[in-house]
């Protein structure tokens, strides 16, 4: 690709979404679908912020992008097999493992067929249908703690993060360490993985997140986690 500009890089995520939009299926009739679009249009109206923000007047994110990113060699595949990443686990940690991989939560790689009572995990893929009233009450309904245009991005391509849920008066005894993973071994890597984690009354848990890129090429990770207690 020729050199960065900021348009360049904010047309990129918008025709992404065009992709992304493409290949959703009967999901783009869903409510959760909608806050993507609306994201998006907001995200294309104002783009990655520039050095005129205030908070980004020191950071040229063109510039950052053009050092580290091949936006024309982007890298899908991705690691399959458990014993490729044990070593990069916490040592010694008995927790319930959340596997994260190029942003998407792996159900076959996450410790989640077994989980304790009051706690529900799911990726938002799925928790669309079977928690749809916590999707439409919680996703992107309230205020996030430093958003800006990044987090109005990861809102628009939000599917393959994880939905937890701690029942009311729950006790979750052991931590969910969520381990995201960039398979960078073939090529750079964009993830933007979108949690949203509901506390309902007096439960109790504890969630770890560890930030992980295997391989040699570059990797961007735009991730949101929303919290409601």
């Amino acid at each position: 690709m020729s050199k960065l500009t900021k348009e360049l890089i904010d047309q990129f995520f918008v025709e992404r979404f065009q992709s992304f939009e493409s290949q959703l299926n009967g999901e783009s009739k869903k409510p959760l679908h909608q806050q993507r679009k609306t994201a998006i249009k907001n995200f294309e109206e104002l783009g990655f912020p520039h050095a005129k923000s205030e908070e980004y007047k020191y950071t040229n994110i063109a510039k950052a992008f053009s050092k580290s990113i091949e936006l024309d060699t982007l890298n899908d595949q991705s690691i399959t097999e458990i014993k490729d990443i044990e070593q990069y686990f916490i040592t010694d940690l008995q927790a319930i493992n959340l596997i994260f991989i190029n942003g998407h939560l792996s159900t076959e790689l996450s410790a989640i067929n077994d989980l304790p009572d009051g706690l529900v995990i799911e990726t938002m893929k799925s928790a669309q249908d079977k928690f749809s009233a916590d999707i439409e009450k919680h996703f992107n309904t309230n205020e996030i703690e430093g958003s800006d245009n990044f987090s109005t991005l990861n809102t628009a391509f939000a599917q393959g993060g994880a939905f937890i849920k701690a029942e009311k008066s729950a006790l979750i005894e052991k931590p969910i360490a969520c381990y995201y993973f960039n398979d960078t071994q073939n090529g750079d890597v964009i993830s933007q993985p979108r949690n949203l984690i509901i506390a309902e009354q007096n439960a109790q848990l504890t969630v770890i997140e560890d930030y992980i890129s295997i391989g040699t090429n570059t990797s961007f990770t735009n991730a949101v986690t929303e919290i409601v207690m």
